[in-house]
């Protein structure tokens, strides 16, 4: 999905998946939320401006792989029920409208 927005010029998706009794902090923090490209390369780092880590200044979380973590295709780590929609830009900014500055549009 995500090789596949970026070639239709995609920047944004929305973390989605609902949550359950034991889901962790981490995707109850991002669940049902649209974020840009920008923000979600910052997942699993102390750059990222959401909460849910166990320890936010090595960017720990738990569920998260302890290498090669990919925000794009691991989302909330092992185990992880969630997934991004994908959404075309023009959604994005009627959800976001921030988002029309941000992208100088």
């Amino acid at each position: 999905g995500y090789k596949s927005a970026v070639c239709l010029g995609y920047r944004s998706a929305i973390y989605e998946g609902g949550l359950i009794d034991h889901s962790r902090e981490f995707c109850i923090e991002r669940n049902g939320k649209l974020f840009t490209f920008d923000e979600i390369k910052k997942f699993g780092t102390p750059e990222d401006e959401f909460d849910g880590y166990s320890d936010k200044s090595t960017g720990m979380f738990d569920g998260k792989p302890k290498f090669d973590y990919d925000p794009f295709y691991d989302q909330g780590g092992y185990n992880c029920r969630h997934a991004y929609s994908f959404i075309p830009d023009r959604l994005a900014i009627r959800l976001r409208p921030e988002l029309k500055e941000v992208w100088n549009v």
